[in-house]
C-alpha cells in the first residue's frame, strides 16, 4: 500500500513538473521566399506577438531583455548578401525593472534577408531568437530553427 501511494504521488509530481515547464507561445513565426534571380532570394521572416504582447528590440545588451535575433545559417554554401532588414514599430521606453532604455515592438516585425544559395539547395535554415512579454510577465527566452524552402 506505502509503495502504490509513493508511485501516485511520484506519478503527480511528475505531471505537474511537465505542465510546470509547458510554456505557451505569444508568438507567430511565418515565412516568405521570393527568387529575385538566378540563385538569388529574398526571405522575409515575420514574427507577430499576440495583443496585448510584445517582442524586444535587436539590440543585445549585457543586462537587458532577450533580443530578438534571426540569422541565417550559412552552412551549405549559403551566403547572406545583404540583411536583416527590419521593418516594425519600434517603441522605446524606460523600463524600471531593467534600469534601463529598452525597444519592443507590439504588432508584426519583419526581418528580410537577401540570400545567395547554391544550385542545388532547397532549402535554408534560419535561427530564431526571442522573449516575449506582456505588462504583467514575460516568457522565458526562446529559440526555433525554421526550414525555408526557396525553391
Amino acid at each position: 500500500m506505502r509503495m502504490k501511494k509513493l508511485l501516485v504521488t511520484l506519478i503527480i509530481s511528475a505531471f505537474c513538473s511537465i505542465l510546470a515547464n509547458a510554456q505557451p507561445q505569444h508568438v507567430r513565426w511565418t515565412y516568405e521566399s521570393k527568387a529575385i534571380s538566378g540563385n538569388l532570394f529574398e526571405i522575409s521572416i515575420t514574427v507577430t506577438p499576440d495583443p496585448g504582447w510584445h517582442v524586444y528590440d535587436t539590440l543585445k545588451t549585457d543586462f537587458g531583455p532577450s533580443a530578438t535575433v534571426v540569422s541565417i545559417d550559412t552552412t551549405g554554401g549559403v551566403k547572406v548578401v545583404e540583411g536583416p532588414e527590419v521593418d516594425g514599430k519600434l517603441h522605446k521606453t524606460y523600463d524600471k525593472d531593467y534600469m534601463m532604455e529598452v525597444g519592443y515592438f507590439e504588432g508584426p516585425v519583419t526581418f528580410t534577408h537577401k540570400v545567395d544559395v547554391p544550385s542545388g539547395v532547397e532549402s535554408v535554415s534560419a535561427n530564431l531568437e526571442w522573449m516575449s512579454c506582456n505588462n504583467v510577465n514575460c516568457d522565458r527566452p526562446a529559440q526555433e530553427t525554421m526550414e525555408i524552402r526557396v525553391r
